[in-house]
């Protein structure tokens, strides 16, 4: 997932719900992840290694896709 420095990009498992998504960015070194329901708080970041293996494991097939 190729992002752009300052651009917030919304995870395409949020659906329509605008209010109810996970939201990442690339920043210099890290990617951040946040809630856009709570902009308030801080967003998690991440080394962009880390980034790569969070997506990696995400693509793997769980027990009940086998």
């Amino acid at each position: 997932m190729a992002l752009s420095p300052s651009e917030w990009r919304k995870s395409t498992y949020s659906g329509n719900f605008e209010d109810a998504c996970v939201e990442a960015r690339a920043a210099a070194s890290t990617v951040h992840v946040r809630d856009s329901k709570d902009l308030s708080r801080h967003p998690l970041e991440f080394s962009g290694p880390a980034w790569q293996v969070f997506l990696s494991a995400c693509k793997q097939p769980t027990p009940q896709d086998v």
